[in-house]
């Protein structure tokens, strides 16, 4: 059965308590833990609410492609809040720790961004929001900016139609990893810290549906790695990075090709990434793939 978004929540308990909101809303954390099996219900509505909260076609689609960002990006604490989704992980993937706005909600703006606040002080991380030009209210990015949230990661969301994928061989430098080894490729790659990454692989853990990671390898070392996840009828493509001194050499897009065409055999046929927008190289690899921008967006973040 599909349920619809509740949008009666308030939150009232203050800061420092365990949970910040009334038992009515629907949560998706219990003591930091978050069970897979039926959740992916709250991102979705029935046709009543689904015709009242979009005016167009082309806004359910998007907020499709808003409700994949969650689902395929698990976080280590959710909470669902008058129609934005709150989360947070302490790990560097900024979409797993901020709030989404789904819709506007019934409650004032002002009024849920204390409550926003107060629940990422609890969580012991800087307030950040994901506004995107599709969904977010219009004078949301002006009452943060008010309050001092500065502008990061101007992103776009790219997407492609499956249609044309790639039936030739992959060279034989790319070779499949475990969950574990990609997800530690990634993070070797970007240099984190051991603690991060042990924290990355438990919130990653929590995705169990289709994913295939892929790493090129030259000399027994990883030059590069992506991650494709499968929900439905799309795929999301995640922690593509290549090796500074290898890259410009066709590697990420003989893996982009790669994860494209195993996601087309699960059954995938349209796909998505989200990339910043001062990334000029790698937008321009994505278009060479087929990608094109759907919508933009950014974050804002407490200081």
């Amino acid at each position: 059965m599909r349920r619809a978004w509740r949008t009666t929540a308030r939150c009232s308990a203050p800061a420092g308590k365990d949970r910040e909101f009334e038992p009515h809303a629907a949560s998706l954390a219990n003591d930091g833990a978050i069970e897979r099996a039926g959740w992916e219900e709250h991102w979705r509505c029935d046709n009543r609410t689904m015709n009242a909260f979009v005016a167009s076609q082309d806004h359910a689609e998007l907020l499709e492609l808003e409700r994949l960002t969650l689902a395929t990006s698990p976080a280590l604490r959710e909470e669902l809040y008058d129609e934005w989704v709150l989360r947070a992980s302490g790990t560097d993937t900024r979409r797993a720790n901020s709030v989404t706005q789904l819709g506007r909600g019934t409650l004032p703006l002002a009024e849920k961004i204390d409550c926003c606040e107060r629940w990422y002080a609890d969580a012991g991380q800087p307030a950040t929001f994901r506004l995107t030009s599709a969904l977010s209210p219009p004078e949301l990015d002006a009452l943060l900016e008010a309050r001092g949230y500065s502008v990061v990661t101007p992103s776009h969301m790219m997407c492609c139609a499956l249609d044309q994928v790639s039936e030739a061989e992959p060279p034989p430098q790319i070779v499949e990893r475990t969950a574990r080894q990609g997800i530690a490729d990634l993070h070797r790659l970007k240099g984190s810290a051991p603690a991060l990454i042990e924290r990355d692989q438990t919130r990653q853990a929590r995705w169990t549906s289709p994913e295939r990671h892929l790493a090129f390898m030259e000399a027994g070392e990883v030059r590069a790695c992506g991650l494709v996840r499968v929900e439905g009828p799309w795929a999301g493509l995640f922690n593509m990075r290549t090796a500074a001194a290898h890259r410009g050499r066709g590697i990420a897009s003989a893996l982009v090709a790669a994860l494209l065409a195993w996601a087309h055999g699960q059954g995938a046929r349209q796909a998505f990434l989200q990339v910043e927008r001062g990334n000029d190289a790698a937008v321009r690899l994505y278009r060479r793939a087929g990608f094109d921008p759907r919508y933009d967006y950014h974050y804002r973040v407490k200081p």
